[in-house]
């Protein structure tokens, strides 16, 4: 072969490169539905028979939804990285993390404009960053076999004291720590405006105390959820919607609200997606009444939209963080005091925590 047949050969496989990488950009930028990231099992069934599905059926725009595990920033980061955004939507995550996305230009501005149906959603549910879809609860759920009525643990104290209250446990490890660390501070008696700033050595001391008797550090809701329907534990901080729906399947577990709280689940844009119209579209879509209440039904997850619970069964509406039995027992984790502390210190927060749970 010639240099000139060479020169030529690689001017051809070059240009068909360069083609192949414009189609490929034409596609992704030119697609007709939206791709939104969910934390899978029962949270994305309800999502979509509540919300994506209708959203599919009154609009024609087809929602594909994703389980991205506890890796969303760093997926977000490499979209951006690389030019090539696959999702347009992420879902159900908390200020902390939804704020420090933002912050790192990882999330687009929602267009209230477009999004203008959020007169009746609860406080702090509007944000810069993404709109509050549900409320998630985090309680004492417990097995009622291993501790029946009038020896239930009645407090977060009660969960850490292994010797009143023995038994296997579970507590979260999927990000945004600060929950356990106030948790473990609470238990000794420390009140939810006085949590933030942290007391890192406190917390941790405690926490050493309990880590023994952890057995399941949980990474996803399913897997909290199927550990108290095998009674692998018999204490858990968990999310109140998956120990509501292990109740629903039969396990013998009760919840205790008292010293609960709560978190807004945001539902968030990804900066740079070619469906941005759509996708705030979609949002709106979500902020519905009716269309929050029938999400409830199907995963026990109070919505943003205040009027929603009329159309719940009053059995549902008493499981609520928000009801007037359990409301005076719970907090809204995203209103205490000094909060904002936990926003802009929540890279640092999980590196300690990452580090002691190592160990």
């Amino acid at each position: 072969m010639t240099g000139k047949t060479i020169f030529k050969t690689l001017m051809v496989f070059t240009l068909l490169l360069a083609v192949g990488v414009m189609l490929s950009g034409t596609a992704t930028a030119g697609r007709d539905y939206l791709v939104v990231q969910t934390w899978g099992g029962s949270l994305d069934e309800a999502q979509r028979i509540a919300f994506f599905e209708p959203f599919t059926k009154e609009t024609g725009i087809k929602v594909i939804t994703v389980e991205a595990g506890d890796s969303v920033g760093a997926k977000l980061a490499a979209m951006q990285r690389s030019g090539n955004i696959e999702w347009d939507i992420i879902t159900a995550d908390y200020a902390t993390y939804m704020n420090n996305y933002y912050n790192k230009g990882l999330l687009e501005d929602i267009d209230y404009n477009i999004v203008n149906n959020t007169q009746d959603l609860m406080p702090g549910s509007v944000q810069k960053y993404g709109v509050g879809q549900y409320l998630e609860g985090v309680c004492l759920a417990y097995n009622t076999n291993k501790f029946p009525a009038g020896k239930e643990p009645k407090s977060w104290k009660d969960f850490f004291d292994t010797k009143n209250f023995p038994g296997p446990r579970a507590m979260h490890n999927w990000g945004g720590p600060s929950d356990n660390l106030s948790i473990a501070l609470m238990s000794q008696g420390v009140k939810p405006d006085e949590v933030f700033p942290l007391d890192f050595d406190r917390a941790f001391k405690i926490m050493d105390t309990i880590k023994p008797h952890i057995r399941v550090w949980y990474t996803t809701g399913n897997q909290i959820m199927q550990a108290l329907i095998d009674g692998e534990v018999d204490l858990a901080v968990s999310t109140d919607g998956r120990a509501k729906k292990a109740k629903e399947l039969g396990a013998p577990v009760e919840i205790e609200w008292n010293q609960g709280f709560f978190f807004i689940a945001y539902n968030s844009i990804v900066k740079g997606t070619p469906m941005k119209k759509e996708a705030l579209e979609l949002l709106k879509f979500c902020n519905d009444a009716k269309r929050q209440a029938v999400f409830t039904k199907h995963i026990g997850y109070g919505g943003t939209n205040t009027k929603s619970y009329a159309f719940l069964p009053e059995k549902i509406q008493k499981d609520q963080p928000t009801h007037p039995d359990n409301v005076n027992k719970v907090f809204n984790f995203t209103t205490i005091k000094n909060h904002e502390w936990n926003l802009e210190n929540v890279d640092m927060v999980d590196e300690k925590w990452n580090s002691w749970i190592a160990r």
